[in-house]
């Protein structure tokens, strides 16, 4: 990325008329009907772009040279084809592949395929079962669910997921196919290439296929039959060099005994390359729905029936162990269920440390697990991982002894575990009911973290808010207070309903519905300590602020990647002009305090143009990022929209203009622009289909302001 002194950012900031950016335009060829509805980026430059309506609806999929030269065209050959409507995803070296779960195998309808290309000759043609993996029987969808339905391994390879395959005249027994990322796979999806079920109805691979940390992966098939038992559920471990082929049994798999127990409902992926497979329906003999949790080899699987011996389980009915897993940083877990019930107390909830190697069996009790003691506590509601392998263990709705849902925020030992019963000694608490203490909880990447309480009660003032700094090496005990929180101080302030994580460890509190004095739901944006946080009032002495009322500053926050962010507020008012909206880029390293205005900030220049609203702004991986204001227009065009790339380390003023983004001409074309950025060449990439275009977009000059 080219960068300026910052005197001269600062001069060149005044000529919005300068080129200040390189566009380069590919038409869609003819017969074009959405060209550009996908884009994607290979690591040698060049571009695929897909356009699954052209050829009245047969579809194509492009790849064009990083200069927008066409490299190759691959085609469906009837309508309704639709190649490449389930997307496009790089595999291997260098390499991608195309999705068409709709594309017809002669007379077997929507058979789908899933064709591999090389990423630097592409492929001309017809889509075939000669180049493709397709789908033999009508409503095969190889490819079923589009890019989802691809597992890109940690080693390149890839598998493809058609949980609908049907084996001949056995129906939807499903299939679950390994490829090597560098050459592909090609031919009908069958028992000779693939992991299949037996039985019509077994889905194989209807829950996902899930690649681990070691490159390997796994099946999850939650309708397999276990012989007469249906619905017993499956879990299959796959090498991710060779892949596996055969049937789903009881031989090769973690499976369920009993009718509906859905083994392999969810499958958590752990940092040290094992798995865990939760069973929430599971049922521990007549407890039905008990759940279980149960840990599985990543180098070798785990195969078996899911039983007391080998899983956490839960000790009654519909205790649903299993719902919810959190991995750890260090490849350890916690098992939480909010409906877990303390012997008659029911949903005290409960949260439990487990072991990543060795795994935990048995049930769940005060003497191994985090539990709650009053019926409704629902302890575990919410788990999360901080960065230096510890955990917190959030409680919205636990009660402080008369204190309905006053809630509470645990600390837990990444490495053994935190015991026994939540209380106000050895939790962050609420101390009036309803402060709901953990609805909201941020990670910080320092192994810090944030409590957001947006429903807490600062005095007579109902939904203040608070946003609490806790320490991630043991945490934060108390009742939540201005001495030791972010606070609100008017009724509605909301303070904590938003906290962002930024990449330097520090954090932002946004408090979109924050009175500043008179003037409702101005909004605040707070920038707090990562190390100490940030306590007391949010005050303009202290925040980015809005000046009217509903400007609702700090509507959506954005972590860039070099430590900076990006406020959005797409109800802030230019003027006169009714929710232009603004994205104003800080400095993370410090707090920044002011008004939002046209001189701090990238603003709409006419009603509605809505910048700032919570899908507007993509983070990249150099710190730059890129704005798409979908509601923005283009003067008579409505709707057209705007896509900005911006550098990460400056402030860009002023309005949408041609120098500094993409602005199709057509209207309602906004909600539709596609974007992908290409990082080795600092380049973006916008797909427009209203348009039947795409641009290659290039900033030459950095134009921003330099102040922080």
């Amino acid at each position: 990325m080219s960068t300026k002194p910052l005197f001269a950012i600062a001069i060149l900031s005044m000529f919005a008329g300068t080129a200040a950016a390189s566009q380069t335009t590919i038409d869609g060829p003819p017969g074009s009907v959405a060209f550009g509805t996908r884009v994607l980026t290979l690591p040698n430059g060049n571009v695929v772009v897909t356009d699954p309506d052209a050829g009245g609806g047969a579809g194509a999929v492009h790849l064009y040279t990083p200069a927008g030269v066409k490299v190759s065209t691959l085609t469906g050959s009837i309508p309704a084809d639709h190649v490449g409507s389930g997307g496009i995803k790089g595999v291997g070296d260098g390499h991608f592949v195309v999705v068409s779960p709709d594309w017809n195998n002669g007379a077997a309808t929507k058979a789908g395929a899933v064709t591999w290309i090389n990423g630097a000759t592409g492929l001309n043609g017809v889509v075939s079962s000669a180049n493709s993996l397709v789908g033999s029987v009508t409503d095969d969808r190889v490819g079923i669910n589009g890019a989802d339905a691809l597992a890109v391994l940690a080693n390149g390879n890839y598998v493809v997921n058609s949980w609908t395959w049907s084996n001949g005249g056995t129906t939807f027994v499903g299939a679950v196919t390994w490829a090597n990322g560098n050459v592909g796979i090609a031919g009908p999806v069958s028992t000779a290439n693939s992991l299949v079920g037996t039985t019509t109805g077994d889905a194989v691979g209807s829950s996902g296929v899930r690649a681990l940390a070691n490159g390997n992966y796994v099946v999850a098939s939650l309708g397999w039959a276990n012989g007469a038992v249906q619905n017993a559920g499956a879990v299959t471990w796959a090498n991710g060099t060779t892949g596996r082929i055969g049937v789903v049994s009881t031989s090769n798999s973690l499976v369920g005994t009993k009718t509906d127990d859905f083994v392999g409902d969810n499958v958590y992926v752990l940092a040290n390359g094992n798995y865990v497979v939760g069973s929430a329906r599971w049922d521990n003999g007549a407890l039905v729905d008990a759940g279980a949790v149960t840990l599985g080899d990543g180098a070798v699987g785990r195969v078996g029936v899911v039983s007391v011996a080998n899983s956490a389980v839960g000790s009654h009915a519909g205790d649903s162990l299993g719902q919810s897993v959190m991995p750890l940083a260090d490849g350890d877990y916690v098992i939480a269920s909010r409906y877990w019930d303390n012997a008659a107390i029911v949903d005290a909830g409960v949260a439990r440390w487990c072991d990543g190697v060795a795994g935990c069996a048995g049930a769940l009790t005060i003497a191994n697990a985090l539990i709650g003691t009053t019926a409704g506590d629902q302890v575990g509601s919410r788990v999360v991982a901080l960065a230096n392998g510890n955990y917190i263990v959030g409680s919205s709705l636990w009660n402080n002894g008369a204190l309905a849902g006053a809630g509470a925020v645990t600390w837990g030992n990444g490495a053994t575990g935190t015991k026994g019963a939540v209380s106000a000694a050895n939790s962050l608490v609420g101390s009036k009911a309803g402060d709901r203490v953990g609805v909201d909880l941020e990670p910080l990447a320092n192994g810090n973290y944030v409590v957001g309480s947006w429903m807490w009660r600062n005095g007579a003032s109902t939904n203040a808010g608070a946003a609490t700094w806790g320490n991630g090496n043991g945490g934060t005990v108390g009742a939540v207070s201005a001495a030791n929180s972010l606070v609100g101080t008017t009724a509605g302030d909301k303070v904590g309903l938003d906290v962002l994580a930024l990449a330097n460890g520090h954090y932002v509190v946004g408090s979109t519905f924050w009175n500043n004095g008179a003037i409702v739901g101005a909004g605040a944006a707070t920038w707090g300590n990562g190390v100490t946080g940030i306590t007391g009032a949010v005050t303009t002495a202290n925040s980015l602020v809005g000046s009217k009322a509903q400007d609702q500053i700090g509507g959506s926050l954005f972590a860039l990647a070099n430590g900076n962010y990006v406020v959005g507020s797409r109800y802030w008012d230019n003027g006169a002009v009714v929710d232009a909206g603004a994205l104003t880029w800080v400095n993370g390293a410090k707090a920044y305090v002011g008004t939002v205005s046209a001189a701090n900030s990238f603003v709409g220049s006419q009603d509605g143009d809505a910048l700032g609203s919570s899908q507007s702004v993509f983070a990249l991986a150099d710190g730059s990022y890129v704005s798409r204001a979908i509601e923005w227009d283009l003067g008579p065009f409505a709707n057209s929209g705007a896509v900005t790339l911006t550098g990460g380390n400056y402030r860009l003023r002023g309005q949408v203009e041609p120098w500094n983004s993409v602005i199709p001409p057509q209207a309602s074309g906004g909600p539709k622009l596609y974007i992908t950025y290409d990082l080795p060449n600092e380049r973006l990439v916008v797909g427009r289909p209203v348009e039947n275009k795409v641009t290659l977009f290039r900033r030459d000059q950095l134009f921003a302001d330099g102040l922080d």
